[in-house]
């Protein structure tokens, strides 16, 4: 199979998905050679995992091992390895540990202008496209894609609610995606700096 037609027979499912608004998860297998990156672990060509939302995989330690790493990455999910042991008595899966690859602290900066910028405006109702002129109307200068910003504010958004109490939402139209993000204390007018 080629990349055109990978990506054809996965982006037919995804416009049924985002059609009906429904989650669509194909299980697919590995190849196996082993890779350093488990997303190139995939078999087939890159068209799979490019044309989807998101990808997972999972990878044994070993054929006969009950502990595995799962893995996932997308557009709107934050990039994460999870350790997981099989309960063989339970048939399931139980975390051992986990490990976000997208930290607070490499975030602060945005994190203090988004703070910042609803502390000032109260709430923000549009796209990420415009959240990024608005910050850098004040001051923030990091360069960041629109798609990018979206996915550090949902991977921190339990921490802006709880540490900020700033209320984030993704809301997806037809048309494009909203972020929706409000001070939950209009009362506190304190500045994060």
């Amino acid at each position: 199979m080629s990349y055109a037609s990978d990506y054809k027979d996965i982006s037919a499912l995804k416009v049924v998905s985002d059609k009906h608004d429904i989650a669509i998860i194909c299980v697919h297998h590995l190849r196996k050679m082993k890779d350093d990156d488990p997303f190139n672990m995939i078999s087939g060509t890159m068209g799979l995992s490019g044309s989807a939302d998101g990808s997972y995989v999972l990878v044994r330690e070993n054929r006969m091992s009950t502990k595995a790493k799962l893995s996932m990455t997308g557009r709107d999910i934050q990039d994460m390895e999870i350790k997981l042991e099989f309960d063989k008595v339970n048939c399931l899966w139980k975390l051992i540990e986990h490990d976000a690859y997208d930290d607070f602290a490499n975030d602060e900066s945005m994190i203090k202008a988004i703070c910042n910028y609803i502390k000032k405006n109260g709430k923000f109702h549009d796209t990420s496209t415009r959240l990024i002129k608005e910050l850098a109307g004040i001051g923030f200068v990091e360069e960041i894609t629109a798609a990018t910003l979206s996915k550090k504010l949902r991977n921190h958004a339990s921490t802006l609610s709880d540490k900020f109490n700033i209320q984030v939402e993704f809301i997806r139209t037809s048309d494009k995606r909203i972020l929706s993000i409000r001070d939950g204390n209009d009362d506190d007018d304190s500045n994060i700096a």
